[in-house]
């Protein structure tokens, strides 16, 4: 479940983005709007994406929100819903034989506008023995 502001952000109109096609291309990946009067409030503090999946995670108890924004997740938090952040979700995926190698992903992470303090990094490959 993404909400529209995600979608827009990850597939943007002439899919050009890292992983933007690939995205796309998934069937089972339903884009639901959320209420706007759950959305209004969120948006004060942060950006539509954020907002957006924020609220859809209060409707629904089993969700888990991927964020690495501090400011959502800090948020997320205050509202005890379940959050994981990109490094976490390669961590998994790693551990469940999805990718063989961390280290070139996590690597790749700032050319996806993802950045992350090098001291987690560090930990995160520590973490998978590489």
């Amino acid at each position: 479940m993404v909400p529209p502001a995600v979608w827009k952000e990850v597939v943007d109109p002439a899919l050009t983005a890292p992983g933007a096609r690939e995205i796309a291309g998934r069937i089972w990946i339903e884009v639901v709007t959320p209420e706007q009067k759950a959305v209004a409030p969120l948006l004060i503090l942060l950006g539509a994406g954020e907002a957006e999946a924020i609220a859809l995670a209060q409707g629904e108890p089993s969700a888990i929100l991927l964020l690495d924004d501090l400011r959502a997740r800090k948020i997320v938090a205050r509202l005890n819903l379940r959050r994981m952040g990109t490094i976490a979700l390669l961590g998994r995926a790693k551990r469940a034989g999805l990718v063989q190698k961390l280290k070139p992903l996590l690597e790749g992470l700032p050319d996806c506008g993802i950045h992350i303090r090098k001291e987690l990094l560090e930990a995160a490959l520590k973490d998978a023995g590489e």
